[in-house]
């Protein structure tokens, strides 16, 4: 620790160098300098790594003015206040003092509790010194008492001046300050330099920026992905698909979802964050082929979802948030039983949030009928890599004692495993039952369909440019009358297509029945001289459009496995 005291006259100076110590922890190092003579051993100290100075008046002012370190200014304590009112009344009523306000308050105080009077003025810069001066002199002041500056003028005009002295208890008080000032610095520096190093580390590219789209900080693979795509620093110069990513997340203050940008697929991540009052926001690109896996008997993929955290997920009753993240950090797994579309991957999704930061990954593993030996095998490396939640499907392929062995191999890793099935028996069989959480059908709980329709109107509000508050008393009856084979799947669907449709406010009955008798398709151009294969592939182009190139709702509306949906598309 370097600590430098710049004293704006030697008398100081000699008090404080009783304070010098220079040793491998603490460097207390006394220079003189009065205002702008204090500069050169500023830029000395500066020079040497020197991490706070300690200075006085009108001399720390301009210090604060040149430097970037933490100023402590010495005060004038108690003790010198009295000095000074006890000298002053020996002078008579030719005597005033002309200080900084830091002086003038505690004169004021103390003159108050002694109820005596003498005259004072109060300056706030050191060129208000030689006006205040004179002005004093013509109205018959002989003597001034003020810092060295006030002193100095008030001797030119042919006055008497006396310096407010610091006593040795004031600069004992600064440098106790200091040392606090740069042990608070040196920490949050060892904490600044953890998090760039945690952020250097992180895989993917990571940039962080502030409310006017100026990129702050890049992490390693971020300046990459900048050079590799001769992106600049201003992120409004970007490209079309990259800068609509920040302005949804300028907007919605989070984001997470898939974009195209230079023939590849990445998955977009960004948050809005606080420091000092100030906004910032981190954006997090990760291309899809570095993390996926899709074997005959295996797909490793991304978790893919429209809703990511808790605020729009109505657990079954009698079950809230903090009891399933108490359950998940217990046993460090979940089975979470429910029909295909109650929100089985979004409650996942959704844990996967709470419990960690956007460095972390969430993956999805499809397990297949007769999966390998080597298959399985990379399953077990996954959860003891893996820094986040696998929501894991199929497992009920795989023996019941090799589930054990994950559960226990989760146990000792950073992974949270979550097991989605439609059969509870099939469940039973493996986990305890405060283990598994239970979603019951949409069609069971009706009653809450309104909440379930939020987040659905507030995102395709966005997609479709609409300001649609909600659906009417009698388009609520209609959703009603429907089965809901999909669940929340068919939910979705039904409330983008409506989003769409309507024209006002709220989506109607009307809106609904449109939604009904559209064919999914008749927008589309089908030229008759095209092949089989390629017809195909127009289709699939299309949906993944519609569906911003989000895998898992594309192979729902195809009516394909992802996995399918995955070959097709590489092909």
């Amino acid at each position: 620790m370097k600590i430098g005291i710049i004293a704006p006259y030697e008398g100081m100076a000699q008090r404080a160098k009783s304070l010098e110590v220079n040793n491998n922890h603490l460097t207390i190092r006394v220079e003189t300098g009065d205002l702008r003579e204090a500069l050169t051993p500023l830029a000395e100290m500066e020079k040497e790594g020197f991490q706070t100075i300690i200075s006085r008046g009108g001399t720390a002012q301009l210090i604060r003015e040149h430097t970037t370190l933490p100023v402590i200014e010495i005060g004038v304590s108690g003790y010198d206040i009295l000095r000074l009112i006890m000298m002053a009344r020996q002078w008579g009523e030719s005597v005033e003092l002309i200080g900084f306000p830091n002086v003038c308050s505690g004169f004021q105080e103390m003159m108050d509790i002694l109820n005596i009077h003498i005259p004072y003025t109060t300056i706030y810069s050191s060129e208000e010194v030689l006006p205040v001066v004179q002005d004093a002199k013509t109205r018959g002041v002989s003597t001034v008492i003020g810092d060295t500056i006030t002193v100095r003028q008030a001797e030119r005009l042919g006055m008497t001046g006396i310096l407010i002295n610091s006593g040795i208890e004031a600069i004992e008080e600064a440098v106790e300050q200091a040392k606090t000032s740069a042990n608070l610095m040196h920490r949050q520096q060892q904490i600044l330099q953890g998090f760039q190093h945690l952020l250097h580390n992180v895989k993917e590219p990571l940039v962080l920026f502030n409310e006017e789209g100026e990129i702050t900080f890049e992490n390693h693979a971020g300046t990459h992905f900048l050079q590799d795509y001769l992106l600049t620093a201003e992120i409004d110069k970007w490209p079309k698909k990259l800068r609509d990513v920040w302005v949804k997340l300028m907007k919605e203050g989070q984001i997470h979802e898939w974009v195209v940008f230079a023939n590849k697929r990445w998955e977009a991540q960004g948050e809005q964050l606080h420091q000092n009052g100030e906004k910032l926001f981190y954006i997090k690109l990760e291309e899809e082929r570095r993390f996926s896996i899709n074997r005959t008997d295996l797909a490793v993929l991304p978790l893919e979802t429209t809703i990511t955290s808790f605020q729009h997920i109505l657990l079954p009753e009698g079950m809230d948030v903090p009891e399933v993240i108490d359950t998940v950090k217990q046993f460090r797994s979940l089975a979470i039983v429910g029909e295909k579309g109650t929100g089985k991957r979004t409650i996942a999704s959704a844990i996967h949030s709470e419990l960690y930061d956007f460095s972390a990954s969430k993956k999805e593993i499809t397990i297949r009928e007769s999966i390998s030996e080597d298959s399985l095998l990379l399953i077990q490396e996954t959860i003891k890599v893996n820094n986040g939640v696998l929501y894991i499907k199929g497992w009920e392929y795989v023996e019941p004692a090799q589930i054990q062995h994950w559960l226990a191999l989760a146990a000792e890793s950073r992974a949270v495993l979550v097991f989605a099935a439609e059969d509870r028996h099939v469940v039973d069989t493996v986990f305890q039952n405060e283990q598994v959480l239970t979603i019951p059908a949409l069609r069971e709980r009706f009653e809450h369909i309104k909440t379930f329709t939020l987040p659905y109107i507030a995102q395709y509000n966005a997609v479709f440019g609409k300001q649609i508050i909600g659906l009417n008393d009698e388009a609520y009856k209609a959703l009603k009358e429907k089965d809901w084979e999909n669940n929340l799947n068919d939910l979705r669907l039904i409330i983008k297509n409506a989003i769409k449709q309507s024209d006002g406010p709220y989506i109607t009955r009307t809106d609904l029945k449109t939604n009904e008798s559209e064919n999914e398709y008749a927008t589309m151009d089908i030229p008759a001289n095209k092949t089989l294969a390629e017809l195909e592939h127009d289709i699939i182009e299309h949906v993944m459009k519609e569906e911003d190139y989000n895998q898992t709702k594309v192979a729902e509306r195809l009516g394909i496995n992802r996995s399918t949906l995955w070959r097709k598309l590489k092909n």
